[in-house]
């Protein structure tokens, strides 16, 4: 599985989102459909796959945040954002 998208995963299940097998693989598939090349194509997909409640999706958006700009800081995940 992708790491990236495995930490993610842990993530928001300690956060309280439950997230199973089926969601995981289906957000697998979005990610090798997309790459991270695009932020918002990233978050949408995996927001449709892993979060299914008002609250969980209010902490997936939480959990993006914070996850996704700490990688993001040194250019790791979203590498065409930093181009200039």
């Amino acid at each position: 599985m992708d790491r990236i998208l495995e930490n993610f995963i842990t993530t928001l299940r300690r956060s309280g989102v439950r997230v199973s097998v089926a969601e995981t693989m289906d957000a697998l598939r979005a990610v090798d459909l997309s790459g991270y090349a695009d932020r918002q194509l990233v978050k949408d997909f995996l927001s449709a796959s892993l979060a299914k409640s008002l609250p969980e999706k209010e902490m997936f958006e939480v959990c993006f945040h914070h996850f996704f700009s700490i990688d993001d800081a040194v250019g790791e995940i979203f590498p065409a954002e930093h181009d200039p």
